[in-house]
């Protein structure tokens, strides 16, 4: 990379050194003295993307402040950027105005620093560049403590769920696990944020047949929260640890699960809650044999949804066409009994 920015004599006057953090290609300029800094970033890219095609996603090119080597700014490019510059479908002097900086001083703490990069992570998931955005989160590695987690959960969810949309279960999976990662060390995977997190990446689990992941995450989360047996957090991953058993067809280990959290849902008077318990509850009788127990659990959980699909209570109401759905899946399972 070195000797593609000097051949162009680009930052002339100025020292540079190159390396790399994965697919982004990273120049660190000293003593830069020239006039446009945003336009010899787009130059410096432009030379290494043409001796490096397809090696590199993002490009970060980082002006570091005279007398100081922790403060810097760094201009931030993606591969797309200069694929459409050299077909000409954006113009040099727009694009040069609107590239993101970052701009670090040497009193920014790692939180304030991981957030900004943060910032152009997002803008980069807005618009649908969602490889070059885990490449620039990558080039961060782990999120520090002290962040803002309700924010950096949103965008870490955002961005799995487009590799979801590609098919890229695997690196959904890996954005994920991060998001869990950080909130175990933090100690908040408990709360509706985790629950969405834990949730989503069980389903890629349960897609990708990593049955041995989602029994060591959802054990390891129920065990941390088993003094508080009523809360939502304990019941909701008994819940999914008992549907990861089903799946691997252990009827006879998932039953227990299954009985526990219909107790605790009916202890907290929870009526959606028990009617999709009592499906699972069936399925689990009905793989063990007992056909009769299934047909019980299966006519309960039915009433239950048509009690609730004509609710007067807000927090008791369903969508009628979930409603639809879920009925015609328990008929069809009565019928195969």
């Amino acid at each position: 990379m070195h000797k593609a920015i000097s051949s162009r004599k680009l930052f002339r006057g100025a020292g540079i050194s190159t390396f790399n953090k994965g697919r982004q290609a990273v120049v660190a300029v000293y003593g830069y003295k020239g006039a446009n800094f945003r336009m010899d970033a787009i130059l410096a890219a432009r030379a290494i993307a043409g001796s490096f095609s397809g090696q590199f996603l993002t490009f970060a090119i980082r002006y570091y402040e005279p007398n100081d080597s922790r403060a810097y700014k760094e201009v931030l490019l993606t591969s797309k950027d200069i694929t459409s510059l050299e077909a000409g479908t954006i113009k040099l002097a727009e694009f040069a105005s609107s590239l993101p900086v970052v701009e670090v001083s040497a009193y920014d703490g790692a939180v304030v620093c991981f957030e900004k990069y943060l910032l152009v992570a997002e803008q980069l998931i807005s618009k649908g560049s969602f490889f070059e955005a885990e490449q620039i989160v990558d080039s961060l590695g782990p999120a520090p403590g002290g962040i803002d987690q309700s924010r950096y959960t949103r965008d870490m969810m955002h961005l799995a769920q487009g590799f979801d949309s590609y098919g890229d279960s695997y690196r959904a999976a890996r954005i994920l696990e991060s998001v869990v990662e950080q909130r175990r060390v933090s100690g908040s995977l408990f709360g509706d944020e985790a629950e969405l997190t834990v949730d989503r990446l069980i389903d890629i689990y349960l897609v990708e047949k990593r049955f041995e992941d989602a029994e060591k995450l959802l054990n390891e989360i129920i065990a941390a929260n088993s003094s508080n047996r009523a809360g939502k957090s304990y019941v909701n991953n008994l819940e999914r640890l008992g549907v990861v058993l089903l799946r691997q067809g252990k009827g006879a280990d998932a039953l227990p699960k299954f009985k526990e959290v219909l107790e605790l849902r009916t202890a907290n008077g929870e009526g959606l809650g028990r009617a999709r318990t009592l499906e699972n509850l069936g399925d689990a009788h009905r793989l063990v044999g007992g056909k009769g127990e299934a047909l019980s659990s299966y006519r309960e959980s039915k009433a239950l949804y048509d009690k609730a699909v004509v609710s007067p209570k807000r927090h008791e109401q369903i969508d009628f066409q979930v409603y639809s759905g879920r009925v015609k899946q328990i008929e069809e399972k009565m019928k195969h009994l």
